[in-house]
């Protein structure tokens, strides 16, 4: 992933779980996060515990991301607080994939077609994959799959 990529995927899950985006420029956000989100993403198991604890109210937790290195800020800008470089293999960037695969297990997949094959339809398939067990003084697993055709109903084993 290119950190035009990283930045637009990091833009859109924190507009999905209703983070506010304060400020994003090419390169920089700084977001305020809600507190389910501020549980998820900083690994503070014992901050919480006291939070809760002792019934307080957090306070806004604002992350400040940086996806460009070469980027440079003048000292009064941003705002004081550390900037954490986004990047595959990132404390952060693990944090958010971690999120998303919590709180989604579905996916939408599909392919660009070249402009020639564009005029044709493309056709929804459902894919199955499963794991058999045969247990006996040994054990073998064996990882299948089914594929189904959702518009004709064929089903192709080995898919």
């Amino acid at each position: 992933m290119k950190k035009e990529e990283i930045q637009s995927y990091c833009e859109k899950y924190f507009t999905h779980v209703g983070a506010t985006i304060v400020c994003r420029s090419d390169g920089y956000m700084e977001i305020d996060l809600p507190t389910e989100i501020d549980k998820e993403l900083t690994d503070r198991p014992y901050y919480w515990m006291w939070i809760e604890a002792t019934g307080q109210t957090p306070p806004q937790n604002r992350l400040r991301m940086q996806f460009d290195p070469n980027m440079t800020f003048p000292d009064e800008a941003p705002a004081a607080g550390k900037i954490e470089l986004i990047s595959l293999g990132s404390f952060r960037l693990n944090k958010i994939f971690e999120s998303v695969a919590k709180r989604g297990r579905i996916t939408k997949q599909y392919q660009i077609s070249p402009p020639q094959i564009a005029s044709q339809s493309l056709e929804p398939w459902l894919m199955v994959p499963y794991k058999v067990s045969f247990i006996a003084d040994l054990r073998r697993d064996e990882i299948r799959s089914v594929g189904v055709n959702l518009l004709t109903g064929e089903i192709f084993s080995n898919f």
